[in-house]
């Protein structure tokens, strides 16, 4: 899945019309209009990091990210009060017992 290795020891996958950077302490995303990239990345944090997770960027990038997680019913809470907010609002059943 890896598509390249840069100088500086990222991986670097290319998938859905959207590239996943692995820089080790975190994940960089670059998205088109497919959710694929957005699910990929997601379900990498999620394996790499747990299910509590720390999203930076955009509102219009969180949003995305919350509907993706949504779409897929991905058990997962947010770090940002607000990302963890909009999420039990939009699946109050899938929040039960997450903790920040």
């Amino acid at each position: 899945m890896i598509t390249k290795i840069t100088k500086q020891g990222n991986a670097v996958y290319e998938l859905g019309g959207g590239k996943i950077i692995d820089k080790g302490d975190h994940l960089k995303l670059s998205i088109e209009k497919s959710d694929e990239a957005v699910l990929a990345a997601l379900k990498m944090a999620i394996a790499k990091y747990g299910t509590n997770l720390d999203v930076q960027g955009t509102i219009e990038f969180k949003k995305r990210i919350l509907m993706v997680s949504q779409k897929h019913n991905l058990k997962v809470s947010f770090i940002d009060p607000q990302m963890q907010k909009v999420t039990k609002e939009i699946m109050p059943s899938t929040n039960k017992g997450m903790s920040r």
